[in-house]
């Protein structure tokens, strides 16, 4: 169920990131990183929604900065250079 995506693609971190206040954010956070194993976590913050934004380009644009920040300590310490490549695509125009 959490692994799921809505109409718009999102997961339920994309959710959590857009509404939550930082206090239910860091729980669900904390019951996330307790309950899915490192590639269903890593599977759900990487995964775009329909306007090919993140979890962490979610964030950046709505959440308070403590959730930013949570999210993006995350992202330095458990993704690859690759994966954060899929994070923030270089396009050359």
């Amino acid at each position: 169920m959490l692994l799921a995506k809505d109409v718009s693609g999102q997961t339920f971190l994309h959710v959590a990131a857009w509404s939550a206040k930082t206090k239910e954010f860091e729980k669900l956070w904390d019951w996330t990183t307790e309950n899915l194993t490192a590639e269903e976590l890593k599977e759900s913050f990487l995964a775009k929604d329909h306007l090919h934004n993140a979890v962490l380009n979610v964030a950046a644009n709505r959440a308070s900065s403590e959730v930013l920040r949570k999210l993006w300590k995350y992202a330095t310490e458990k993704l690859t250079v690759g994966d954060i490549q899929i994070l923030f695509p270089y396009r050359r125009y």
